[in-house]
Protein backbone atom coordinates (compact mmCIF):
# COMPACT_ATOMS: atom_id res chain seq x y z
CA UNK A 1 0.00 0.00 0.00
CA UNK A 2 3.04 2.27 0.35
CA UNK A 3 3.63 4.75 3.08
CA UNK A 4 2.42 8.27 3.64
CA UNK A 5 4.99 10.90 2.60
CA UNK A 6 6.04 13.36 5.26
CA UNK A 7 5.81 17.17 4.78
CA UNK A 8 9.57 17.19 4.53
CA UNK A 9 9.51 14.70 1.65
CA UNK A 10 6.79 16.69 -0.14
CA UNK A 11 8.89 19.87 0.26
CA UNK A 12 11.88 18.09 -1.25
CA UNK A 13 9.73 17.02 -4.22
CA UNK A 14 8.54 20.61 -4.75
CA UNK A 15 12.13 21.90 -4.66
CA UNK A 16 13.13 19.20 -7.11
CA UNK A 17 10.28 20.10 -9.47
CA UNK A 18 11.14 23.81 -9.24
CA UNK A 19 14.78 23.11 -10.05
CA UNK A 20 13.76 20.92 -12.97
CA UNK A 21 11.53 23.71 -14.30
CA UNK A 22 14.35 26.21 -13.92
CA UNK A 23 16.71 23.85 -15.71
CA UNK A 24 14.22 23.34 -18.54
CA UNK A 25 13.82 27.12 -18.90
CA UNK A 26 17.59 27.55 -19.01
CA UNK A 27 17.93 24.83 -21.62
CA UNK A 28 15.16 26.40 -23.72
CA UNK A 29 16.81 29.82 -23.47
CA UNK A 30 20.22 28.44 -24.43
CA UNK A 31 18.70 26.55 -27.36
CA UNK A 32 17.03 29.74 -28.53
CA UNK A 33 20.27 31.69 -28.22
CA UNK A 34 22.17 28.96 -30.05
CA UNK A 35 19.64 28.95 -32.88
CA UNK A 36 19.86 32.72 -33.07
CA UNK A 37 23.66 32.60 -33.30
CA UNK A 38 23.54 29.85 -35.91
CA UNK A 39 21.05 31.87 -37.95
CA UNK A 40 23.08 35.07 -37.63
CA UNK A 41 26.32 33.25 -38.47
CA UNK A 42 24.71 31.99 -41.66
CA UNK A 43 23.35 35.44 -42.52
CA UNK A 44 26.73 37.03 -41.91
CA UNK A 45 28.50 34.37 -43.99
CA UNK A 46 25.98 34.78 -46.82
CA UNK A 47 26.29 38.56 -46.63
CA UNK A 48 30.08 38.46 -46.75
CA UNK A 49 29.96 36.11 -49.74
CA UNK A 50 27.45 38.34 -51.53
CA UNK A 51 29.24 41.57 -50.73
CA UNK A 52 32.51 40.13 -51.96
CA UNK A 53 30.88 39.78 -55.36
CA UNK A 54 28.93 43.06 -55.26
CA UNK A 55 31.20 45.68 -53.84
CA UNK A 56 29.44 48.94 -54.61
CA UNK A 57 29.43 51.29 -51.65
CA UNK A 58 25.63 51.66 -51.54
CA UNK A 59 25.08 47.90 -51.69
CA UNK A 60 27.43 47.38 -48.75
CA UNK A 61 25.52 49.98 -46.71
CA UNK A 62 22.17 48.47 -47.61
CA UNK A 63 23.15 44.97 -46.50
CA UNK A 64 24.79 46.11 -43.29
CA UNK A 65 21.51 47.78 -42.33
CA UNK A 66 19.53 44.71 -43.37
CA UNK A 67 21.62 42.49 -41.11
CA UNK A 68 21.11 44.91 -38.23
CA UNK A 69 17.34 44.80 -38.77
CA UNK A 70 17.38 41.01 -38.58
CA UNK A 71 18.86 40.96 -35.07
CA UNK A 72 15.45 41.64 -33.54
CA UNK A 73 12.26 43.61 -34.32
CA UNK A 74 13.13 47.29 -33.91
CA UNK A 75 11.68 50.72 -34.65
CA UNK A 76 14.76 52.01 -36.46
CA UNK A 77 17.94 50.80 -38.09
CA UNK A 78 20.38 53.14 -39.80
CA UNK A 79 24.01 53.73 -40.60
CA UNK A 80 25.59 57.09 -39.81
CA UNK A 81 28.65 57.72 -41.98
CA UNK A 82 31.44 59.90 -40.66
CA UNK A 83 32.26 62.88 -42.88
CA UNK A 84 35.90 63.87 -42.39
CA UNK A 85 35.34 67.26 -44.00
CA UNK A 86 32.50 68.45 -41.77
CA UNK A 87 33.32 66.26 -38.78
CA UNK A 88 29.66 65.15 -38.64
CA UNK A 89 27.88 61.81 -38.70
CA UNK A 90 25.32 61.80 -41.51
CA UNK A 91 22.49 59.30 -41.85
CA UNK A 92 22.96 57.25 -44.98
CA UNK A 93 20.30 55.94 -47.30
CA UNK A 94 18.59 53.50 -47.42
CA UNK A 95 17.43 52.95 -43.84
CA UNK A 96 14.35 51.88 -41.93
CA UNK A 97 12.15 54.23 -39.88
CA UNK A 98 13.94 57.52 -40.57
CA UNK A 99 11.38 59.50 -38.60
CA UNK A 100 12.64 58.20 -35.28
CA UNK A 101 16.00 59.93 -35.05
CA UNK A 102 18.05 62.87 -36.27
CA UNK A 103 19.83 62.75 -39.60
CA UNK A 104 22.95 64.50 -38.36
CA UNK A 105 25.05 64.11 -35.21
CA UNK A 106 28.25 65.65 -33.95
CA UNK A 107 30.79 63.45 -32.14
CA UNK A 108 29.74 63.35 -28.49
CA UNK A 109 26.11 64.24 -29.23
CA UNK A 110 23.55 61.61 -28.21
CA UNK A 111 24.19 57.88 -28.34
CA UNK A 112 25.42 58.00 -31.93
CA UNK A 113 27.85 60.81 -31.17
CA UNK A 114 29.04 59.16 -27.94
CA UNK A 115 29.75 55.90 -29.76
CA UNK A 116 31.69 57.80 -32.44
CA UNK A 117 33.70 59.93 -30.00
CA UNK A 118 34.74 57.06 -27.72
CA UNK A 119 34.78 54.35 -30.41
CA UNK A 120 32.81 51.96 -28.21
CA UNK A 121 29.37 50.37 -28.26
CA UNK A 122 26.78 52.40 -26.37
CA UNK A 123 23.38 51.06 -25.28
CA UNK A 124 20.30 52.23 -23.41
CA UNK A 125 17.43 50.12 -22.08
CA UNK A 126 14.00 51.61 -21.38
CA UNK A 127 10.82 50.23 -19.78
CA UNK A 128 7.64 51.18 -21.61
CA UNK A 129 3.94 50.54 -21.20
CA UNK A 130 1.99 49.35 -24.24
CA UNK A 131 -0.28 52.41 -23.98
CA UNK A 132 0.27 56.03 -22.96
CA UNK A 133 -2.26 55.58 -20.12
CA UNK A 134 -1.45 52.17 -18.62
CA UNK A 135 -4.06 50.35 -16.57
CA UNK A 136 -3.39 49.12 -13.05
CA UNK A 137 -1.43 45.88 -13.11
CA UNK A 138 -0.52 46.23 -16.78
CA UNK A 139 2.95 44.89 -17.51
CA UNK A 140 5.67 46.96 -19.02
CA UNK A 141 7.75 46.07 -22.09
CA UNK A 142 11.47 46.68 -22.48
CA UNK A 143 13.14 48.36 -25.45
CA UNK A 144 16.83 48.58 -26.23
CA UNK A 145 18.79 51.14 -28.24
CA UNK A 146 22.32 50.31 -29.47
CA UNK A 147 24.94 52.42 -31.22
CA UNK A 148 28.09 50.60 -32.36
CA UNK A 149 31.10 52.20 -34.08
CA UNK A 150 32.38 50.95 -37.44
CA UNK A 151 36.16 51.16 -37.55
CA UNK A 152 38.96 50.39 -39.98
CA UNK A 153 42.46 50.36 -38.48
CA UNK A 154 41.01 52.41 -35.62
CA UNK A 155 39.76 55.06 -38.07
CA UNK A 156 36.09 55.92 -37.58
CA UNK A 157 33.97 55.20 -40.67
CA UNK A 158 30.55 55.46 -39.07
CA UNK A 159 28.12 54.27 -36.43
CA UNK A 160 25.49 51.56 -36.83
CA UNK A 161 22.42 52.45 -34.77
CA UNK A 162 19.47 50.20 -33.96
CA UNK A 163 16.75 51.81 -31.86
CA UNK A 164 13.62 50.51 -30.18
CA UNK A 165 14.49 46.79 -30.09
CA UNK A 166 11.43 45.19 -28.49
CA UNK A 167 11.88 42.80 -25.54
CA UNK A 168 15.62 42.19 -26.01
CA UNK A 169 16.96 38.80 -24.99
CA UNK A 170 20.51 39.91 -24.13
CA UNK A 171 22.29 38.83 -27.31
CA UNK A 172 21.73 41.95 -29.39
CA UNK A 173 24.97 43.70 -28.40
CA UNK A 174 27.12 40.73 -29.28
CA UNK A 175 25.35 40.21 -32.61
CA UNK A 176 25.65 43.89 -33.52
CA UNK A 177 29.35 43.80 -32.61
CA UNK A 178 29.70 40.81 -34.92
CA UNK A 179 28.25 42.84 -37.79
CA UNK A 180 30.33 45.96 -37.19
CA UNK A 181 33.52 43.91 -36.86
CA UNK A 182 33.53 43.15 -40.59
CA UNK A 183 31.51 46.16 -41.76
CA UNK A 184 34.57 48.43 -41.56
CA UNK A 185 36.60 46.18 -43.87
CA UNK A 186 33.72 45.91 -46.35
CA UNK A 187 33.06 49.65 -46.41
CA UNK A 188 36.71 50.58 -46.91
CA UNK A 189 37.14 47.87 -49.53
CA UNK A 190 34.06 49.06 -51.44
CA UNK A 191 35.54 52.58 -51.57
CA UNK A 192 38.73 51.20 -53.12
CA UNK A 193 36.74 49.14 -55.62
CA UNK A 194 34.49 52.07 -56.58
CA UNK A 195 37.55 54.29 -57.04
CA UNK A 196 39.22 51.66 -59.21
CA UNK A 197 36.09 51.26 -61.33
CA UNK A 198 35.78 55.02 -61.69
CA UNK A 199 39.41 55.30 -62.74
CA UNK A 200 38.98 52.49 -65.28
CA UNK A 201 35.92 54.17 -66.78
CA UNK A 202 37.11 57.78 -66.98
CA UNK A 203 39.57 59.85 -68.96
CA UNK A 204 42.43 60.99 -66.73
CA UNK A 205 42.66 64.53 -68.13
CA UNK A 206 39.04 65.62 -68.51
CA UNK A 207 37.28 63.35 -66.01
CA UNK A 208 34.80 62.35 -68.73
CA UNK A 209 33.90 58.75 -69.47
CA UNK A 210 36.44 57.07 -71.70
CA UNK A 211 35.93 55.30 -75.01
CA UNK A 212 35.68 51.83 -73.47
CA UNK A 213 32.94 52.87 -71.05
CA UNK A 214 31.09 54.68 -73.83
CA UNK A 215 30.86 51.54 -75.96
CA UNK A 216 29.62 49.45 -73.04
CA UNK A 217 26.91 51.94 -72.11
CA UNK A 218 26.01 52.61 -75.75
CA UNK A 219 25.35 48.94 -76.40
CA UNK A 220 23.23 48.70 -73.24
CA UNK A 221 21.18 51.72 -74.34
CA UNK A 222 20.81 50.29 -77.82
CA UNK A 223 19.22 47.16 -76.36
CA UNK A 224 16.75 49.34 -74.44
CA UNK A 225 16.01 51.45 -77.51
CA UNK A 226 15.19 48.31 -79.49
CA UNK A 227 13.07 46.87 -76.71
CA UNK A 228 11.05 50.01 -76.03
CA UNK A 229 11.11 51.35 -79.61
CA UNK A 230 12.50 54.77 -78.74
CA UNK A 231 15.13 56.78 -80.66
CA UNK A 232 18.81 56.96 -79.77
CA UNK A 233 21.05 59.70 -81.13
CA UNK A 234 24.81 60.10 -81.30
CA UNK A 235 26.55 63.50 -81.39
CA UNK A 236 30.23 63.47 -82.35
CA UNK A 237 32.30 66.66 -82.39
CA UNK A 238 35.83 67.98 -82.25
CA UNK A 239 37.64 71.31 -81.77
CA UNK A 240 38.34 73.13 -85.00
CA UNK A 241 42.05 73.70 -85.74
CA UNK A 242 43.11 72.29 -82.38
CA UNK A 243 46.62 71.52 -83.67
CA UNK A 244 47.11 75.19 -84.53
CA UNK A 245 45.98 76.15 -81.00
CA UNK A 246 48.49 73.70 -79.51
CA UNK A 247 51.31 74.92 -81.75
CA UNK A 248 50.64 78.54 -80.85
CA UNK A 249 50.07 78.16 -77.10
CA UNK A 250 51.72 74.88 -76.07
CA UNK A 251 50.30 71.49 -75.12
CA UNK A 252 49.67 72.50 -71.52
CA UNK A 253 47.35 75.28 -72.66
CA UNK A 254 45.79 72.83 -75.08
CA UNK A 255 44.95 70.56 -72.13
CA UNK A 256 43.43 73.54 -70.30
CA UNK A 257 41.22 74.19 -73.33
CA UNK A 258 40.05 70.56 -73.43
CA UNK A 259 39.12 70.58 -69.74
CA UNK A 260 37.38 73.97 -70.01
CA UNK A 261 35.35 72.87 -73.02
CA UNK A 262 34.20 69.75 -71.18
CA UNK A 263 32.93 71.87 -68.31
CA UNK A 264 30.93 74.02 -70.73
CA UNK A 265 29.32 70.98 -72.34
CA UNK A 266 28.63 69.14 -69.08
CA UNK A 267 26.55 72.04 -67.77
CA UNK A 268 23.95 71.62 -70.53
CA UNK A 269 24.08 67.82 -70.85
CA UNK A 270 21.45 65.65 -69.17
CA UNK A 271 22.53 63.09 -66.60
CA UNK A 272 20.90 60.35 -68.68
CA UNK A 273 23.26 61.16 -71.56
CA UNK A 274 26.75 59.66 -71.82
CA UNK A 275 29.41 62.29 -72.53
CA UNK A 276 32.81 60.79 -73.33
CA UNK A 277 36.20 61.69 -74.71
CA UNK A 278 36.54 59.72 -77.92
CA UNK A 279 40.19 60.53 -78.50
CA UNK A 280 42.47 63.57 -78.70
CA UNK A 281 40.26 66.62 -79.23
CA UNK A 282 37.30 64.49 -80.33
CA UNK A 283 34.25 63.94 -78.10
CA UNK A 284 31.00 62.03 -78.30
CA UNK A 285 27.62 62.25 -76.58
CA UNK A 286 25.08 59.43 -76.48
CA UNK A 287 21.51 60.77 -76.24
CA UNK A 288 19.00 58.09 -75.18
CA UNK A 289 15.37 58.69 -76.16
CA UNK A 290 16.33 61.78 -78.19
CA UNK A 291 15.48 61.97 -81.89
CA UNK A 292 17.63 63.62 -84.55
CA UNK A 293 15.70 66.90 -84.50
CA UNK A 294 16.17 67.42 -80.75
CA UNK A 295 19.75 66.13 -80.89
CA UNK A 296 20.45 68.83 -83.47
CA UNK A 297 19.01 71.49 -81.16
CA UNK A 298 21.21 70.29 -78.30
CA UNK A 299 24.31 70.10 -80.49
CA UNK A 300 23.72 73.59 -81.88
CA UNK A 301 23.52 74.91 -78.33
CA UNK A 302 26.88 73.29 -77.57
CA UNK A 303 28.36 74.86 -80.72
CA UNK A 304 26.98 78.31 -79.92
CA UNK A 305 28.18 78.28 -76.29
CA UNK A 306 31.63 77.15 -77.39
CA UNK A 307 31.93 79.96 -79.91
CA UNK A 308 30.96 82.57 -77.30
CA UNK A 309 32.92 81.19 -74.33
CA UNK A 310 35.99 83.23 -73.24
CA UNK A 311 38.55 80.42 -73.50
CA UNK A 312 42.18 81.45 -72.89
CA UNK A 313 43.97 82.77 -76.01
CA UNK A 314 40.75 82.69 -78.04
CA UNK A 315 41.46 86.09 -79.57
CA UNK A 316 44.65 84.72 -81.14
CA UNK A 317 42.99 81.60 -82.54
CA UNK A 318 41.90 81.57 -86.16
CA UNK A 319 38.82 83.85 -86.36
CA UNK A 320 39.25 85.14 -82.82
CA UNK A 321 37.26 82.42 -81.07
CA UNK A 322 37.28 78.67 -80.40
CA UNK A 323 34.76 76.61 -82.36
CA UNK A 324 33.65 73.03 -82.83
CA UNK A 325 32.28 71.01 -85.72
CA UNK A 326 29.96 68.08 -85.21
CA UNK A 327 27.87 65.33 -86.76
CA UNK A 328 24.69 63.58 -85.65
CA UNK A 329 23.20 60.17 -86.40
CA UNK A 330 20.07 58.46 -85.09
CA UNK A 331 18.89 54.94 -84.35
CA UNK A 332 17.15 53.34 -86.13
CA UNK A 333 16.98 55.58 -89.22
CA UNK A 334 20.77 55.87 -89.74
CA UNK A 335 21.91 52.50 -88.43
CA UNK A 336 21.03 49.65 -86.09
CA UNK A 337 24.42 49.13 -84.45
CA UNK A 338 26.64 51.44 -82.40
CA UNK A 339 29.49 51.04 -84.89
CA UNK A 340 27.13 51.97 -87.70
CA UNK A 341 25.82 55.03 -85.86
CA UNK A 342 29.37 56.19 -85.10
CA UNK A 343 30.35 55.82 -88.73
CA UNK A 344 27.37 57.91 -89.86
CA UNK A 345 28.05 60.58 -87.21
CA UNK A 346 31.67 60.70 -88.31
CA UNK A 347 30.63 61.18 -91.94
CA UNK A 348 28.32 64.02 -90.90
CA UNK A 349 31.19 65.57 -88.93
CA UNK A 350 33.34 65.41 -92.06
CA UNK A 351 30.63 67.27 -93.95
CA UNK A 352 30.71 70.03 -91.33
CA UNK A 353 34.48 70.35 -91.75
CA UNK A 354 34.22 70.38 -95.53
CA UNK A 355 31.52 73.05 -95.54
CA UNK A 356 33.46 75.60 -93.49
CA UNK A 357 33.69 74.28 -89.89
CA UNK A 358 31.92 75.75 -86.84
CA UNK A 359 28.71 73.91 -87.73
CA UNK A 360 26.65 70.81 -86.92
CA UNK A 361 25.46 68.40 -89.60
CA UNK A 362 22.82 65.70 -89.20
CA UNK A 363 23.58 62.60 -91.26
CA UNK A 364 21.55 62.46 -94.45
CA UNK A 365 20.65 66.15 -94.35
CA UNK A 366 23.84 68.08 -95.08
CA UNK A 367 21.79 70.89 -96.59
CA UNK A 368 20.29 71.44 -93.14
CA UNK A 369 23.64 72.00 -91.47
CA UNK A 370 23.34 74.37 -88.52
CA UNK A 371 25.72 77.30 -88.25
CA UNK A 372 25.93 81.04 -87.73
Amino acid sequence: LGRLRSPKDRLCDEDRIEKINELEETIARLLKENQQYILMDKKVADAVKFLTLNLSYNEVISHIIRLAEEISPADFAGLYLYDNTSGCLKLSSPQKGTGYVKRLYLPGEGMVGASAKNKVLVSRETDRYPDENPQEGESRSRTLDIAAPILFNDDLLGVLYVGGIHNPDGNEKRLLTMITSFAGVLLRNSVYIDDARQEANTDQLTGLYNRRYFFRKANEELVRARGYAYPLSVFMFDIDDFKAYNDANGHTEGDVLLVSLCEVVKKITRKTSVFARYGGEEFIVLLPNVDKKNALLYAERVRSLTEKHPFPHRELHMDGFVSISGGISEFPSDGDTIDGLLQMADEALYESKKNGKNMITAYGSSHDAAHD
